[in-house]
């Protein structure tokens, strides 16, 4: 009886010291939805020396459970130009169209005053459109070019990145990653 009485003092205890820092931290806590907008500055596809027709564009919707652990959902796309060289030595210009969707997993730093550092997973479905741009010159190597038309898969990787306060709801961050680009930076909107 005696341990019975001594535990439930202590849980009335802490009770009593953690009641008003939980009132606290739930007038201060941050707004759960984030809407992301961003832009690649350096694209997937740079190492096969394309032109860029539209960079890597992606939004996301982003919700945060816990301070530190948030899921969210982005969409992109970006267009690109180039020359795929056959092993004959042939060339021909092609457009690749590529979109993603993701499931995006995060755990987020304690905040640095504005500053704010993060890294997760990212669980996709990828889709590539290559369009030929002009017809072969030799006509039976048309079925033996290194690329399919239409490429569509799953697709996992990683992410790091930081983002920066700037106002209350508004914020600019920057993420290093593999994907719709390997660099991108953007605007962050929480509601």
């Amino acid at each position: 009886m005696r341990y019975f009485q001594l535990l439930l003092a202590s849980c009335l205890i802490t009770l009593a010291v953690c009641a008003p820092q939980t009132a606290e931290a739930q007038r201060h806590t941050l707004p759960k939805w984030e809407a992301r907008l961003g832009l690649g500055l350096l694209p997937t596809f740079i190492k096969d020396e394309v032109k860029t027709l539209q960079p890597p564009l992606s939004l996301e919707l982003r919700y945060r459970p816990l301070e530190k652990l948030s899921v969210g959902l982005l969409t992109g796309q970006s267009v690109s130009r180039g020359l795929l060289a056959h092993h004959n030595g042939e060339k021909r210009l092609v457009t690749n169209r590529f979109q993603t969707t993701a499931l995006r997993i995060a755990a987020h730093s304690n905040p640095w005053e504005r500053w704010e550092v993060y890294g997760g997973l990212v669980f996709g479905y990828s889709r590539n459109n290559i369009e030929y741009m002009e017809p072969l010159q030799s006509k039976n190597l048309d079925n033996v070019m290194p690329i399919a038309p239409k490429r569509d898969g799953f697709t996992y990787t990683a992410f790091v990145g930081s983002s920066m306060k700037v106002s209350k709801r508004l914020m600019v961050y920057g993420e290093l990653g593999f994907g719709l680009s390997i660099l991108t930076s953007g605007i962050s909107y929480r509601f």
